[in-house]
């Protein structure tokens, strides 16, 4: 192979590791996001002074928790779709540039 052959080889196989590692990004992201905020919303609804009579500052904690969680899993959801996205979108405008040559 000559290296202009091994630059283009290497730079597919960099490109679909980045689609790939972007794809499971997304589909972390998603599941953060959809497991903790039907959680969020429940915990934001209680007043301060329903919360736990023994421990107010429990149920507090985990609350601020479960906000700082979303929000890293809204950032890995969109870290997957920088990743992911842009490759797609070049394929699929590819595909389109083939039809239209046939």
């Amino acid at each position: 192979m000559t290296r202009n052959q091994d630059d283009r080889t290497l730079e597919s196989l960099s490109s679909t590791v980045l689609s790939l590692v972007g794809m499971i990004c997304m589909v972390l992201g998603a599941l953060v996001v959809t497991f903790d905020y039907p959680q969020i919303v429940h915990l934001g609804g209680f007043d301060s002074s329903v919360v736990g009579v023994n421990n107010p500052n429990l149920d507090r904690g985990l609350y601020e928790r479960l906000v700082i969680e979303f929000a890293i899993g809204v950032v890995i959801l969109g870290a997957g779709v920088a990743l992911c996205v842009p490759k797609m979108i070049i394929i699929i405008i590819k595909s389109f540039d083939r039809r239209r040559q046939i």
